[in-house]
Parts: structure tokens; C-alpha cells; sequence
């Protein structure tokens, strides 16, 4: 039986790229909330349906929220032209 290891999530700075850029262009409040839970639920889905446990999903959870919020930190915004995983 071979361990399953997660992609480290803070490394995974195109998704949090792309959710500061999405939360960036919603009006805070109920939207901007509603969305950053979608993010959250799909995650934990997604890893549950790995068989990973809770620590480690927490972990990882804990790990994208710092990257997003790095992210939001450098004012990482999109313009009209500009697309996530667009060449740089």
C-alpha cells in the first residue's frame, strides 16, 4: 500500500491567484462570503473523496487560505486582459 501525499496548497498560487481575483471583484459581504465557503467546500470535498484525514485536510486549508491571503496582500488583480495561468 503506497501513502497518497497532497499537492502542498500553499504552493498552489495560480488557483489562490485566481480566488483573490474573483473575491477582488465581489462586492464584500454576503457574495464575497458565499464564495471564498464554495472554495472552502469544494476543497474538503475534494480531499475527503481522497481519503484524507481531517488534520491533514485542516493542514491543507489552513495552507490555501495564507496563500490566498498573500495573494490579496500584493493586490494580485486581474485586468480585462489579463487571465489566470496566462503566460507571464
Amino acid at each position: 500500500m503506497a501513502d497518497l501525499i497532497c499537492f502542498p496548497q500553499s504552493r498552489n498560487v495560480g488557483k489562490a491567484r485566481h480566488v483573490a481575483a474573483t473575491m477582488d471583484r465581489r462586492q464584500p459581504g454576503r457574495s464575497r462570503d458565499a464564495y471564498w465557503n464554495t472554495i472552502q467546500k469544494q476543497m474538503v470535498e475534494k480531499l475527503r473523496g481522497l481519503d484524507f484525514q481531517q488534520a491533514e485536510i485542516d493542514r491543507q486549508l489552513s495552507a490555501f487560505t495564507d496563500a490566498v491571503n498573500r495573494a490579496v496582500a500584493e493586490g494580485w488583480h486581474f485586468d480585462q486582459q489579463q487571465q489566470p495561468g496566462g503566460a507571464a
